[in-house]
């Protein structure tokens, strides 16, 4: 096989991994992602779902996605607190007491589900 014909194979496997790593669609990708301290709200997924933080400090969700979502706290002492739904702006929680604390979107049961770890 000569040399031109492996290059050019193997520039059709580079170009379609990166198409199919990447999704704009609902829910996937398209630039719709957060951080550990500032999760995002995508359509329809958290971003990300897991998250880590020390005692004393707060985590803000942000909107990116066009659908209503909530940040809503299904256990430990913040059972209940919610953000309310919307489809634009943040949500900011304090965590002052290390545990961990599940959180969803209620418009969207079992679908979007997350965790904060407070160390």
């Amino acid at each position: 096989m000569s040399s031109a014909r492996v290059v050019a194979i193997a520039a059709l496997m580079i170009l379609a991994a990166a198409c199919s790593s990447s999704s704009t669609g609902p829910g996937g990708g398209g630039g719709c992602s957060g951080t550990n301290a500032a999760p995002a709200l995508c359509d329809n997924k958290f971003s990300p779902s897991t998250i880590t933080i020390t005692a004393g400090n707060s985590v803000t969700w942000t909107w990116k996605g066009s659908n209503s979502h909530n940040v809503t706290f299904t256990s430990g002492s913040l059972n209940g607190v919610t953000s309310g739904s919307q489809t634009s702006g943040t949500f900011t929680q304090n965590f002052t007491t290390p545990g961990t604390y599940t959180f969803e979107c209620t418009n969207h049961p079992g679908t979007m589900q997350g965790t904060v770890q407070v160390n």
